[in-house]
């Protein structure tokens, strides 16, 4: 079950890479994955799974590795790329940023269930404040 939602959202991300022109965009369309997982009464399986990560057997950590390190190596790629563009500052290590910004959706989203979506958003507009170069 898990193989087939980490291909399922390994092609969203590559949707998001060919459809979103800038990283900031990339960014926030991430964020959208976020908000219409909760948007529809939802978790995601990492957040699921991670609070009963000690009664769990490793085929399944396993996978939720995979999961974590597959979106911090995206986030981290489009950090780096808004660097090399000049669209984001180079105040951040990328991978350290990615870690911040990947834990911060999926804490926003399970934060969010008492909330509403406008708390995930809420999250990424302070993220991207941070990060993204403002026009002078």
């Amino acid at each position: 079950m898990f193989e087939h939602y980490l291909k399922r959202y390994g092609a969203q991300l590559n949707n998001i890479d060919q459809q979103q022109g800038t990283v900031a965009a990339k960014l926030s369309a991430l964020v959208e994955v976020f908000v219409n997982v909760r948007d529809s009464n939802k978790l995601c399986l990492c957040g699921m799974y991670t609070s009963d990560i000690s009664s769990l057997a490793e085929e399944v950590t396993l996978p939720l590795n995979s999961f974590v390190e597959m979106n911090e190596r995206w986030i981290a790629r489009v950090v780096e790329q808004g660097v090399k563009d000049g669209d984001f500052i180079d105040a951040f290590d990328s991978k350290v940023y990615a870690r911040l910004f990947f834990t911060s959706m999926e804490g926003s989203m399970l934060l969010s269930q008492f909330q509403t979506s406008a708390y995930i958003q809420s999250v990424r507009h302070g993220l991207l404040s941070h990060i993204v170069k403002t026009k002078q």
